[in-house]
């Protein structure tokens, strides 16, 4: 910018001439922007709409499908035995259960010693001479490492690493006369066991004490690797009926029901599975609390003062949600068809509440009927509200076209304060160039009369 000194020469206050004259040509610049910071801030309240929808479609959605809607709790008789994890394609009812087994891995052990006690490995990193494959088979696969004068640690390394190993975890341990090679089924379950340990292309037999066939037990004086746990499934028995698992873990043997077996038992213990109609309850408590946050907060929005005050958008929104809660729902035949028949009212200021016991006990004499009412898929009231969240929230929805309505207003209007900014820039400078031309002609002048002045003395 220009160095200005307007004003030196007459004494005329230019500065503040044009500061004040181009304060009045920003005001309409200046009325844009206010309108602008309107805007954003029903962007802004738009926002918070959108929220407050969100959260009463996800609360509309826990309970608007028949999935939602059956919620079941399991109760064992003996939880030291194991647990239970109910979903809702469970069926109400008890199961006698008896875990007879639990699935293990395998562990293999050689000895700690190359030739069954002659020749102790006393250190785990001393080189064991020659060199051979080792092919281990597991399962239905196979996998083998090559080995040169290596190591316990060497060997346990080169099977860790064996970039085709088919799931077998090696260590090495010390039991205080030697080392021993450890070697460990990662998954349990006797489809998993190590059936050979089969040694060959060996210069010498040092590495033959680590061959092992299926079956071999382990022994202190064995002279081939032996089987320390033998590798198993778990087995249980619900209702007499035996049922195997290569891992603890049961998830189909009841329908809906994941059950994890943790300790055998010698007789049968009980699996209850029932309706968790408080969870039921729970869950409407949470619509009626995120529909109340929903309407109060937006009736604020919407009175004079508000955020979005006379809004049509916003009151298309809340006139429709308000709607749903007093429409009818369910099937025809359906023997609820009201959200007041199980409790849920509105009173006349618009405010939702729930009388639980009403609807505990709609949920104990008519458990199907509340769920047809609430979660049929097709007239559903809960369902109902989640469609039409679903519409309000959509892309180009009736929400996101109002949000792209201001975004788009925004933009006009910057546009035409940037246009309008441009020409206050030449209007200033025209302003500065009159004013400093005024302000030179009245110094001049000035002068000329003191010139004057002398000369008449």
């Amino acid at each position: 910018m220009a160095i200005t000194s307007a004003g030196i020469g007459s004494n005329l206050d230019v500065e503040g001439i044009v500061k004040q004259l181009m304060s009045l040509e920003r005001r309409p610049a200046s009325r844009l922007q206010s309108r602008i910071s309107g805007i954003n801030s029903n962007l802004s309240a738009y926002g918070k709409v959108r929220s407050e929808i969100a959260a009463l479609q996800t609360a509309a959605k826990n309970l608007g499908t028949s999935t939602g809607f059956n919620v079941f709790s399991s109760t064992l008789s003996d939880t030291s035995a194991g647990s239970a994890a109910v979903s809702s394609s469970a069926t109400a009812g008890q199961y006698a259960i008896r875990v007879a087994s639990l699935a293990k891995a395998q562990t293999l052990v050689s000895p700690n010693s190359i030739d069954g006690g002659a020749t102790r490995i006393t250190d785990s990193s001393a080189t064991i001479a020659g060199s051979a494959t080792l092919t281990i088979s597991q399962g239905g696969g196979s996998f083998s490492v090559s080995v040169a004068d290596a190591s316990l640690e060497g060997i346990r390394d080169a099977i860790n690493d064996a970039t085709d190993n088919t799931g077998v975890v090696a260590s090495v341990i010390n039991d205080g006369s030697g080392s021993r090679l450890v070697m460990r089924s990662e998954d349990t379950g006797a489809a998993n066991a190590v059936t050979s340990v089969a040694v060959s292309g060996t210069s010498n037999s040092n590495y033959d004490f680590l061959q092992f066939s299926a079956g071999t037990s382990y022994t202190d004086s064995g002279a081939t690797t032996g089987e320390s746990v033998a590798a198993s499934d778990a087995q249980i028995s619900v209702d007499g009926v035996t049922i195997t698992s290569s891992t603890n873990v049961f998830s189909s043997a009841i329908e809906g029901v994941t059950f994890v077996a943790k300790a055998t038992t010698s007789s049968t213990f009980n699996l209850s599975i029932a309706r968790d109609d408080s969870a039921v309850v729970e869950k409407v408590e949470a619509f009626v609390s995120a529909y109340n946050t929903f309407i109060q907060s937006n009736e604020q929005r919407y009175a004079k003062g508000g955020a979005l005050a006379a809004d049509s958008t916003l009151l298309s929104v809340m006139s429709s949600l308000r709607s749903l809660a007093g429409e009818s729902g369910g099937s025809t035949g359906n023997s609820l068809s009201y959200l007041i028949e199980i409790g849920i009212s509105v009173d006349e200021d618009g405010v939702m509440s729930l009388n639980s016991e009403t609807l505990r006990s709609a949920l104990t004499d008519e458990p199907d009927a509340v769920s047809n009412l609430l979660a049929n898929s097709t007239n559903g009231i809960f369902a109902r509200f989640n469609t039409v969240a679903s519409e309000f929230l959509d892309t180009d929805g009736l929400i996101d076209s109002r949000e792209e309505g201001l975004r788009s207003s925004i933009t006009s209007l910057d546009e035409r304060i940037e246009q309008m900014e441009r020409r206050l820039e030449s209007v200033e400078a025209r302003l500065r160039r009159e004013f400093s031309a005024l302000d030179a002609l009245m110094a001049r002048l000035g002068q000329t009369s003191a010139a004057i002045s002398r000369t008449l003395g």
